[in-house]
């Protein structure tokens, strides 16, 4: 019997088909037209017609297959320009998928059958026609069998799991779950050089992308993504370490929000809009492009849950400037319907970030941003697509194995999954799993893809799929040294380290997470260069820096906290360090209790004295001030004060309610 401590864990579906109900439409319709297609092609053949027609008939069943319609004689040229064509709709197929592009491809394959045609002038091979439409019916053939196979040994594989399961028992509340929102240890010199240098990167002009990898922007290598990266971990610092400070923190995250309006970072959209949903419309918001709204909602509503500041929220505050004469005014609540909108038309429970690319982690964040806006303005839009989202994430994103299929076509209904590779130096922490079905680490495609935030979606299965999914056996392998990260480092350098605590930091394992971090400050093949302070790895993104180094400086459960639970409310009433002059004076912690402040203050160069100011201070108030010059303050008809500090060396400063009010 289970005590009100404790609960089942949630078992692993089994499935009974291996793709859901709307990938499967989806892979319906995409037969019926390529059958259409096939019986357009078959029809010059059918009715006798000119050699051209059957050779263009014959390049729509298979991208160049019209090439091998003159008779013999041609055999080799009919081979070389087949081979060319494979070329160049390989091509096309890569531009489509990193560009939503569907022009490429289809150029191709109907330029290819217009070339075949135009090199048939005579009857050719007309039994060639059989060729292709035997290989589609044999290849979906296998493919469906191969399919009911992984079904039957992934059902088998899911039974046994849950058989494990059924014998468990889990906490009531899940582990990444703290008890209460709380302020994490203060952040020490190390940490600050290194929490330095995104600052240095998002306190520099809006319009400046100094650090900034700004090759292409429409793959994973997008500023957008850099920017939003980099946010994310500046937030998670503040809400973890500082949230009664705002200063230069709270500068640094508007900074970065406004850097996503630069027209370099969202021009992207209406090229793909144009190329892959034939659209013209430029306005990166209204449809699908969640991989700009998803991640942007998200860390707009980061800012505003930290810091209070509702400026985003006023009507046209986002305005995307194509022209002097075309503009797109947005806000808050525009990005963060838009989301909504898109999720209610998607019968996939997830929608495209490029044309026809669907993306779990995108939607991840997506779904992320919209629990942010309901907790903070009453919406309910997430609570509205949550069982659909549910769904999408354990049936159809998920191989019936668990396996996550991270991306998908909306318009063919295939499924496609990354490379090992790019799962993580050590993908087994994050119960992400790429062996080969069926896999016995599983995850989500959310889980794998965000394991620092998926709790925050659902929390349930991501203690699931962490900590019955293979999270257990790799941390006992790194913390017994089977896993070795420092020959690992050698290879992959810093990110061997740091793609593992951030799990571990948000999980609250100790443990592993201090491990890791005595590891990483050990290893000189790390590559962490410090200079005047700051600490970086040469040719490293600010953006990839902000991915890294997110876990670095959270605590337990501080992603969770942050999206769900937000500020205490002692945290929103009580002073705050308002600001400090940076470089000069960095913050390391700051809490409030809702009456008086504590800091933690240290150097960011040579010491001295600096001017400080602290808000939210009750109008006319005698606070006493310990840590600063002088010994007491008055706060001004605004509720401010500014006084001076001395820092030369780590210093704590208090400021508490005098037991006296000022005359």
């Amino acid at each position: 019997m289970l005590d009100g401590n404790e609960r089942k864990p949630a078992l692993w579906p089994v499935r009974s088909q291996p793709y859901g109900p709307a990938t499967v439409r989806r892979q319906w319709r995409t037969r019926m037209i390529y059958a259409l297609v096939c019986v357009l092609g078959v029809l010059p053949l059918l009715l006798g017609g000119a050699p051209q027609l059957k050779a263009f008939g014959l390049g729509l069943l298979f991208p160049g297959a019209g090439m091998f319609y003159p008779g013999a004689g041609a055999v080799l040229v009919n081979v070389l320009w087949f081979a060319a064509t494979m070329v160049l709709f390989s091509i096309a197929f890569v531009i489509w998928f990193g560009s939503g592009n569907i022009l490429a491809p289809l150029a191709v394959w109907l330029g290819a059958a217009a070339v075949g045609a135009i090199r048939a002038p005579e009857p050719g091979n007309d039994w060639l026609v059989a060729v292709p439409i035997a290989g589609a019916v044999i290849f979906a053939g296998l493919n469906r069998l191969k399919a009911q196979r992984h079904l039957k040994a992934s059902q088998a594989e899911i039974a046994k799991r849950n058989a494990r399961l059924a014998d468990a028992t889990v906490p009531a509340r899940p582990r990444f779950i703290p008890e209460k929102q709380f302020v994490g240890e203060e952040l020490d010199q190390d940490e600050l050089e290194h929490l330095r240098f995104g600052l240095e990167g998002a306190l520099q002009p809006v319009d400046s992308f100094w650090g900034f990898d700004r090759t292409e922007q429409f793959q994973l290598s997008a500023t957008r993504y850099q920017i939003n990266s980099l946010a994310y971990m500046l937030a998670n610092a503040h809400y973890a370490k500082m949230p009664a400070f705002h200063g230069y923190m709270a500068q640094a995250q508007r900074n970065l929000i406004e850097k996503m309006l630069v027209p370099e970072v969202w021009r992207y959209w209406r090229t793909e809009n144009r190329w892959g949903n034939l659209q013209n419309s430029a306005d990166p918001v209204i449809r699908d492009n969640i991989m700009l709204t998803g991640y942007w909602g998200m860390q707009i509503g980061l800012y505003e849950s930290i810091t209070g500041d509702t400026r985003y929220g006023q009507a046209g505050a986002l305005t995307f400037e194509w022209d002097k004469k075309t503009r797109f005014p947005h806000d808050y609540h525009s990005v963060n319907r838009a989301l909504y909108e898109n999720y209610k038309r998607s019968d996939l429970g997830y929608f495209p970030c490029e044309p026809n690319w669907v993306y779990a982690a995108c939607n991840a964040h997506g779904m992320l941003s919209l629990i942010l806006h309901d907790r903070l303005h009453g919406t309910t839009y997430a609570e509205e697509i949550s069982d659909a989202f549910r769904f999408a994430h354990e049936v159809e994103f998920v191989a019936p194995d668990g396996r996550p299929m991270e991306i998908k076509s909306t318009r063919l209904g295939w499924n496609f999954t990354f490379p090992a590779i790019f799962n993580g130096t050590l993908g087994n922490l994050s119960a992400k799993g790429a062996g080969k079905p069926p896999s016995k680490i599983i995850g989500s495609g959310l889980t794998g893809a965000a394991p620092m935030l998926a709790g925050g979606i659902l929390p349930d299965l991501t203690e699931r799929d962490i900590f019955f999914g293979g999270y257990e056996e790799s941390r006992q392998k790194i913390l017994s040294g089977k896993t070795d990260l420092h020959a690992m480092s050698a290879q992959a350098g810093a990110a061997v380290y740091l793609s593992s605590l951030s799990p571990a930091v948000e999980y609250g394992d100790e443990e592993l997470a201090k491990y890791i971090r005595e590891a990483y400050r050990a290893d000189p093949s790390t590559n962490i260069v410090r200079e005047n302070g700051v600490a970086h790895v040469p040719n490293e993104t600010l953006g990839r820096i902000g991915s890294l180094w997110y876990g670095m400086f959270g605590r337990h459960g501080s992603s969770y906290d942050l999206i769900n639970r937000g500020n205490l409310p002692e945290w929103n009433r009580g002073p705050i360090l308002e600001e400090v002059p940076y470089p000069h004076v960095l913050v390391a912690r700051a809490v409030t209790d809702g009456e008086s402040l504590n800091v933690v203050l240290r150097p960011g160069g040579p010491g001295g004295k600096h001017r400080v100011t602290v808000a939210r201070l009750r109008p006319g108030r005698d606070y006493v001030l310990e840590g600063a010059v002088d010994t007491s303050v008055v706060a001004d008809g605004q509720g401010r004060a500014h006084f001076d500090v001395v820092v030369e060396r780590r210093l704590e400063l208090s400021v508490s309610p005098s037991a006296r009010k000022h005359p």
